[in-house]
């Protein structure tokens, strides 16, 4: 059964709410989705990224009957209900292939599959946990149950990659920090050289397309920047040197000593054919700031001594050339051997430059985003160790969204405020662990805090605070008998150590109650009990011609006295503290007095009133109520 409940969470958790729409319609079932227990293909969301789309189709297998691994009994599926679903990032829309998202079970094969899409473009990075709800019906060996559970599913949706078109940076943004790996995208290859600047914004630089993957170690904005430069090779000068006599002999050079040579070249370069400048009467010639930007970095280079050619000169002579592989920038030395007979031929230099033909610069931005503050989780009572009857509220700082987790991986589902209020398990001693995750609804930055642990202990019964003290012919009891420790506390003040007995008699007047503690350590208060008559002596032969009325009444009472011999009785009236608020001395004739007593200055509450006649005296409870 829990298997099939796992499942059926897991399930749900790819169905959505068709309360979002038709955003992601056409879910395509995978036939081949099959297994001997309920089953999801595939078993998890696949990663996302920030600001790009998301499709992702699911298809579930749930088998009509099949035996639960955690219990070994038959299981019959009847019906899976989503009923909902929070907590997924936002941007991210839901389809089922049900419209009202409910998935009978049948012996029909055909209903025995669904699928469900889940597309859209999310919008904040993070680990989101998906809370969803379904309502699972199924028969088993004790009759057919309905169950509400829940399911959490995590889904991962990576920071956006960054870039222009002259580089890219994954990720473009961070929390608290980023690692940001660069490249640049423009390169364009030989003939043309081309070289990357980079400054990162954090301080650094670098040279090359891959640069080191660069930290950014503190919250804030930061512009990255890339010049991307290109380089032609530029065949810039030529020097050369003829040698022997194969140019001479022709009618235009009669004297070959006196070095009346007429030189040119041609370089060819991808197809493309540079011809040089020809330069007259020397053996010496050189050509220089030639400027050509080579479309190849092979070339050949063919040289000509200049005649004028028939009918009325000789032609021109071969003076041989040359292939040569650049291998970039230099000054490169050659020697060929010419054609025509006469030997000898042409050496010398030439020089390949580089010779910058554009640059590209472009700045882009890496965000790293502020996480939320760090801090612990405090409690309502100062302290971890709970009683079972007063529960602790666990709390972080508001204004932020949470997932509260106990024992390290269970998220408590529905609990999103920033408190917790820790429940009584219902048996001692209890441990638990709880952590918070704290995101960043506008970043989704997180943290999570450390763990803390609760401990919960039985409580002193309930009953204790309303009747757990008594008083009784002149004594204090509490019929909780067998704890390990009893403080008997008069006004709010321990009675050390006359107090701290089960019984007590008190010796003064006060409000009197009792703290008991128990094995655990749990104390609880007793109800509050009204001492008043602490060392009253009510002399039976007096007491009975002594009367006051009405009582209670507002102040005003009526003092009547028979039988007395003393001439002079002392009326007192008393608090309950034993301080005396009110005296006075009245005269007796013939053994009564009938007197009226004002005591409207009095507040309400419960007072004693003395009557002393010589050595005898009389007290009796006074109530005031106005």
């Amino acid at each position: 059964m829990k298997k099939l409940l796992s499942f059926a969470l897991f399930m749900g958790s790819v169905l959505g709410l068709s309360a979002q729409g038709n955003q992601c319609p056409g879910c395509v079932i995978n036939m081949s989705c099959t297994g001997t227990e309920p089953t999801l293909c595939p078993a998890a969301l696949p990663n996302g990224m920030q600001g790009q789309y998301y499709d992702q189709d699911l298809t579930f297998f749930l088998p009509q009957q099949f035996t639960d691994a955690g219990s070994g009994t038959t299981v019959t599926m009847q019906q899976i209900v989503v009923t909902g679903i929070s907590g997924m990032p936002s941007g991210l829309f839901w389809t089922t292939s049900s419209p009202n998202n409910t998935f009978v079970v049948t012996s029909d094969p055909n209903s025995q599959r669904g699928c469900a899409k889940v597309c859209g473009t999310p919008a904040i990075p993070g680990t989101f946990n998906a809370t969803v709800s379904v309502l699972a019906t199924v028969n088993t060996i004790i009759g057919v149950q309905t169950v509400n559970q829940s399911f959490i599913l995590p889904l991962t949706i990576d920071p956006a990659a960054g870039g222009n078109p002259y580089f890219s940076f994954n990720p473009s943004s961070g929390c608290g920090t980023a690692s940001v790996t660069y490249q640049g995208l423009l390169n364009l290859g030989s003939p043309q050289v081309t070289e990357w600047e980079w400054d990162f914004g954090n301080g650094n630089t670098a040279t090359g397309q891959n640069p080191p993957v660069q930290n950014y170690n503190a919250p804030g904005e930061y512009y990255p920047s890339l010049s991307t430069n290109v380089y032609n090779h530029v065949f810039n000068s030529l020097s050369a040197t003829i040698t022997g006599g194969w140019w001479c002999g022709d009618i235009e050079e009669l004297n070959c000593g006196n070095g009346n040579a007429d030189l040119k070249f041609d370089l060819n370069h991808g197809g493309t054919v540079y011809s040089s400048s020809t330069i007259n009467n020397t053996l010496t010639p050189s050509w220089n700031n030639l400027g050509v930007a080579l479309s190849s970095l092979t070339i050949g280079i063919q040289f000509t001594e200049i005649d004028n050619g028939p009918p009325f000169g000789s032609p021109n002579d071969n003076g041989g050339n040359f292939a040569f592989q650049v291998p970039g920038p230099g000054t490169y030395n050659f020697s060929t051997t010419a054609v025509t007979s006469g030997g000898g031929g042409v050496s010398g230099s030439f020089t390949i430059l580089l010779s910058l033909f554009d640059s590209y610069v472009a700045t882009d931005t890496v965000n790293v985003y502020d996480l939320p503050p760090i801090t612990t989780i405090a409690s309502s009572s100062g302290s971890m160790v709970m009683c079972a009857n007063r529960p602790i509220t666990l709390s972080v700082y508001p204004g932020y969204s949470y997932e509260w987790f106990t024992n390290d991986t269970t998220l408590l589902t529905g609990v999103t405020d920033h408190f917790y209020a820790v429940p009584d398990p219902g048996f001692y001693p209890y441990t638990a662990t709880y952590k918070v995750k704290i995101s960043d609804p506008a970043t989704g930055c997180a943290i999570t805090t450390s763990n803390v642990s609760v401990t919960v202990l039985e409580d002193i019964p309930s009953l204790f605070g309303n009747v757990g003290a008594i008083y009784n012919n002149g004594q204090l009891s509490t019929a909780y008998s067998g704890f390990p420790s009893y403080q008997w506390m008069l006004n709010g003040t321990p009675l050390v150590p006359s107090g701290q007995t089960q019984n007590y008699i008190p010796t003064v007047n006060g409000n009197y109650s009792l703290i008991i503690t128990n094995d655990a350590g749990c104390s609880d208060t007793s109800n509050v009990i009204q001492v008043f008559n602490v060392g009253f002596e009510d002399f039976a032969d007096m007491n009975s011609f002594v009367s006051v009325y009405p009582n209670p009444s507002d102040g005003n009472f009526t003092l009547s006295l028979q039988h007395v011999i003393s001439a002079m009785v002392t009326v007192s009236v008393l608090d309950l503290s034993g301080k005396t608020v009110f005296e006075e001395k009245y005269a007796v004739n013939d053994g009564s007095l009938t007197q009226s007593l004002s005591l409207n200055h009095l507040s309400s509450g419960i007072y004693t009133i003395q009557v002393q006649a010589g050595q005898e005296s009389v007290r009796k409870k006074l109530v005031i109520n106005k």
